[in-house]
């Protein structure tokens, strides 16, 4: 996937949930940020259309 341009998302959770994640995931050398953004894919894939995500695919390739 190009890198093109990036928003940030702002959202609250459990402090403590957060920490404990972020810990877990150290320990196997898995970066917090990095996993959250497959996770982030997941959901795009399940939620919008195909067509959508198609468009969005061209439009990024375009703009490289």
């Amino acid at each position: 996937m190009p890198d093109n341009q990036k928003a940030t998302v702002k959202f609250t959770v459990d402090k403590d949930k957060l920490n404990a994640i972020k810990t877990f995931l150290e320990l196997k050398n898995i970066d917090f940020e990095d996993e959250f953004a497959k996770y982030f894919d997941v959901i795009f894939k399940k939620y919008v259309p195909k067509n959508v995500q198609i468009y969005i695919q061209n439009s990024n390739i375009s703009a490289s």
